[in-house]
């Protein structure tokens, strides 16, 4: 799963948060002399005519986005129709929709009016627990988002601090519906503290079209109760006269017999069971013989332990008796019936059902029954058989005329189907719609100059150049325009200089140097350097043990395989390792996007930093 974004300062604070969730909220048998809802206000429950005082807000957390894309919408809002109590009950609603950037996380949040906490009749309780209704429409975009949660916090208005009481992921549920509710510690919050209660909604997402989706909220309430210290046990059997099923008479274990509700100590007529199956003889069909799960395999009243064997004919001598034989007169031991029509196969005329359509396939297995589809084709694996089918192909999701079965980009208009570099993308998606050799080198001229088996240096012109080493230790320097350098063999030494380079490496230990704007550096097989320049650069890693180092602006250093080096430069960098030990470096004084990958990596960082929650080991550098 794609990592999930943290503050640095809140991974360092992680540990110092202490909450208790439980599966179920259990009640014990007294009953609670004190109740309190909390928020006290009923409409700020259940938001029944109005929002209650709630107020929503929105906020995107390291988020980058790439143009012409543009960054995912959140929102919130509150509904006056449809809550849970049906037309004319209001609810909160939060919606996210839109188009994400690299990567980042969307947030809703709601926060209640302030409310006094007084326990449980101005004392502490002995139980408090939080519970809700939810509601989430939102199953395309959760199948393409790498998280989506939701929180519930107690935030303390007298000590400032904020205590955890709920934290869930977010799966579809398209009906209301109660979560599982969540304990806390009564000692967790003060008597006579002001506290606000805020519902958070995250959705966490990497590269994609994000499709609307909304999380909805109702009957938010915490309850803090306290137990009746001594409940009625007027036959001192250690239940609770208000639980007890024969209160006046001791009878500890609540037996009774005949389950009519009394206990046996009270009732005058417990029920008869001879056999002491647990069935009361008046409505056993085996009173004497032990027979708990009242087996009657003929159906004839008198079950199985007192009639053995089973009586009743067996006509086809299949083993299954008449009375419950789909095929009386001809053996059919499975029972199969294909058509459900209650005609087992061996005696059913048509097994398959009928053939409505003529197509020579009977109607139970044909995909399409109605209209003859003989070779049962079914493009987009549905079920209806295209002959049937209005849309064969399956949906047009982008809505750009090409069924998402024949479309090479599904999430983004691309009606020509352009597919620059053949890959099965389409441009509208691929992020390197040219290849991932080439990237942006389209356009540019043909190679101008291609170096020999010897160390050359090779200089370009002041236009967009081509520029090509070959085996030896080369030297190249691209000047001028837009060039596209790529190195041989050998221990090569490339420079962009002036125009957004594209320079890609090769088998040596090469070192790629970008200039004054933004360029691609593409590492390959060799322990290469890639160094950015004032432009906002993309250095990316290949096979070797690559060392990154970040420009003056902000750059994207993708690391790769092996045990990288990678340094931020000035700018807000996104930096990301990949499958090795890597070493990241990102504390410059900028807000930077740190991403770890499959190795133990080290990263330090300031504080203000955006760290995956898959980086290993973290050091953040105070200023």
């Amino acid at each position: 799963m794609p990592a999930r974004l943290l503050p640095a300062a809140v991974l360092r604070l992680a540990t110092a948060v202490v909450v208790a969730v439980a599966l179920s909220v259990g009640f014990a048998t007294a009953a609670f002399a004190v109740t309190n809802d909390y928020h006290p206000t009923q409409v700020s429950r259940d938001f029944s005519t109005s929002v209650g005082g709630w107020t929503g807000s929105s906020e995107t957390v390291g988020l980058l986005c790439l143009p012409p894309l543009t960054c995912p919408t959140a929102t919130t809002a509150y509904v006056a129709n449809g809550g849970t109590g049906g037309a004319g009950d209001g609810f909160l609603r939060s919606t996210f929709s839109g188009v994400a950037g690299v990567v980042g996380t969307s947030r809703t949040e709601w926060t209640s009016p302030t409310f006094t906490y007084n326990g449980a009749g101005g004392s502490t309780p002995d139980s408090v627990f939080f519970t809700m209704d939810r509601r989430v429409d939102a199953a395309a975009l959760l199948a393409l988002v790498s998280g989506a949660r939701y929180r519930v916090f107690l935030d303390d208005q007298t000590s400032h601090t904020t205590l955890k009481v709920l934290d869930r992921a977010a799966t579809q549920q398209p009906t209301w519906a109660s979560v599982t509710a969540a304990t806390v510690v009564p000692g967790d919050l003060t008597v006579g503290h002001d506290y606000k209660l805020r519902i958070q909604t995250d959705i966490d997402a990497l590269v994609g079209v994000l499709p609307a989706g909304t999380f909805d909220y109702d009957n938010v309430l915490l309850r803090a109760s306290k137990a009746d210290p001594s409940p009625t046990d007027t036959d001192g059997d250690g239940v609770p006269d208000s639980s007890d099923n024969c209160p006046s008479v001791a009878n500890p274990g609540q037996a009774d017999t005949d389950g009519d509700g009394i206990g046996d100590a009270c009732d005058a007529v417990p029920a008869t069971d001879t056999d002491g199956d647990g069935i009361p003889d008046s409505s056993d069909n085996c009173p004497t013989v032990s027979n708990p799960g009242q087996a009657d395999t003929d159906g004839d009243g008198i079950g199985d332990a007192c009639e053995n064997p089973p009586t009743g004919p067996d006509t086809d001598g299949d083993g299954v008796l008449d009375s419950t034989d789909n095929c009386v007169n001809v053996p059919n031991p499975s029972q199969t019936d294909t058509d459900g029509d209650g005609i087992g196969d061996a005696c059913d005329s048509t097994p398959g059902g009928p053939d409505t359509d003529g197509d020579g396939v009977p109607n139970v297995p044909d995909n399409c029954d109605t209209n003859p589809n003989p070779g049962q084709a079914d493009s987009d694996g549905d079920g209806i058989g295209d002959a049937c089918d209005s849309t064969p192909y399956g949906p047009d999701t982008d809505g750009d005329g090409t069924p998402d079965g024949k479309d090479n980009c599904k999430t983004a208009a691309n009606p020509g189907q352009a597919d620059t570099d053949h890959d099965g993308i389409g441009d509208a998606c691929d992020t390197t719609p040219y290849g991932p050799a080439s990237s942006t080198c389209q356009g540019v001229p043909a190679f101008v100059q291609d170096g020999s088996v010897k160390g050359d240096r090779l200089r370009g012109s002041a236009a967009g150049d081509r520029i090509r080493g070959a085996e030896g230790d080369d030297r190249v320097l691209g000047r001028a325009g837009n060039d596209c350098l790529k190195g041989g063999a050998g221990k090569d030494t490339m420079r962009g200089q002036a125009g957004r380079d594209v320079i890609s490496g090769n088998a040596g230990r090469d070192i790629l140097t970008g200039e004054t704007e933004g360029d691609v550096m593409r590492g390959q097989r060799g322990d290469d350097l890639l160094k950015g320049g004032r432009g906002k650069d993309r250095l990316l890693g290949g096979a070797g043990k690559d060392r990154l180092l970040g420009g003056s602006e902000g750059d994207l250093l993708l690391g790769a395989s092996d045990n990288d080096r990678i340094v931020g430069g000035g700018g807000k960098d996104v930096l990301s390792g990949g499958k090795g030990n890597d070493m990241i470096l990102a504390a410059d004084g900028h807000r930077d996007i740190v991403r770890c990958g499959g190795g133990r990596d080290r990263v330090v960082v300031d504080a203000k930093d955006q760290v995956s929650v898959s980086c290993e080991v973290v050091v953040v550098r105070r200023r």
